[in-house]
């Protein structure tokens, strides 16, 4: 399935939002919080379409984006998480269980 064709950054909000369960959270409740996360600078158009598209619409382009296991979203969502893992150093490796 192919996906509709949407301006790079609308493209890259939804496919994080289709990848990442918090991400989605992020931009179902504000997707000016979620450009401005993925440091996205909407255009003008891009910020009064995302402004004006309804809630069950936007959860419908979401759930309808197709993202590949080899999309560098999901690499980037990847790193995003071990970047928050406290067992996983700056260069991914993990240490295991530390003692206090």
């Amino acid at each position: 399935m192919k996906n509709m064709a949407y301006s790079h950054n609308i493209e890259l909000l939804l496919k994080n939002a289709a990848v990442d369960p918090k991400f989605r959270e992020i931009l179902l409740d504000d997707f000016s919080g979620a450009a401005f996360y993925l440091a996205l600078d909407l255009t003008p158009v891009e910020w009064s379409m995302m402004k004006n598209i309804p809630k069950d619409q936007l959860v419908a382009m979401i759930d309808q984006m197709v993202v590949p296991e080899d999309d560098p979203v999901r690499a980037t969502r990847k790193i995003a998480d071990i970047e928050n893992d406290d067992s996983v150093d700056s260069f991914g490796i993990s240490f295991g269980i530390r003692p206090n």
